[in-house]
């Protein structure tokens, strides 16, 4: 069983798709995100996206942004903030200070601000 004209015209449509292809392919490096950016601008996109890629976790990007940075967020000051500041960190609380004293000494003492929400951890940014 033959069908005429099927398989040219499946020939013809499957190089005008390649040909398009690659027109596309090779405009590529015209684009401004992919040519003209920056190493640090291309990351600090990356980042962005990877940010609000983690919208629906909220510990995930407020880890991430204490990572990189990225975005550049203002804070707001309120009553319970009165630094000014985003927190860093969650601080101990008093169960971790009434069962594990000695434990809490030992982590608050390698904390630059000592047992504060704007203290840093070792690997914030």
């Amino acid at each position: 069983l033959t069908l005429p004209g099927s398989y040219l015209s499946g020939n013809a449509n499957y190089s005008a798709g390649v040909g398009v292809a690659a027109i596309g392919q090779n405009s590529f490096g015209s684009i401004p995100a992919s040519s003209s950016a920056t190493t640090t601008s291309k990351l600090q996109r990356i980042q962005l996206q990877k940010y609000i890629a983690l919208y629906p976790d909220g510990t995930q990007g407020w880890c991430e942004w204490r990572r990189t940075g990225v975005p550049a967020i203002k804070p707001t000051t309120y009553s319970t903030n009165s630094s000014g500041q985003i927190p860093r960190r969650y601080t101990y609380g008093t169960t971790e200070y009434s069962l594990n004293a000695a434990g809490v000494a030992q982590g608050v003492a390698t904390l630059s601000g000592g047992d504060t929400q704007d203290s840093r951890v070792w690997w914030d940014n």
